[in-house]
């Protein structure tokens, strides 16, 4: 199954800030960061769609690592 989470349709940019629908637990407030979108696949729907919402956001430097340590055997398809 492939999944994928971004802002590209359900957001806005005001003030020079993204502002868009994916949460950050830490903050309350919309993520910042410069990803539009992440692209995963796992072997079902419901964990390949949570681990793009979870890894949305993140650094991009360890996604791969972070997406096979919550799901082993899942990939990383796209990050832009």
């Amino acid at each position: 199954a492939v999944a994928t989470s971004g802002d590209y349709e359900q957001g806005f940019d005001h003030d020079g800030r993204r502002y868009h629908h994916l949460i950050d637990p830490r903050t309350g407030e919309p993520r910042r960061n410069t990803t539009r979108t992440l692209t995963n696949a796992a072997n079902d729907c419901m964990t390949a769609d949570a681990a793009a919402t979870a890894l949305f956001g993140r650094p991009a430097s360890g996604l791969a690592a972070e997406l096979r340590r919550l799901q082993p055997g899942a990939s990383l398809l796209h990050v832009g």
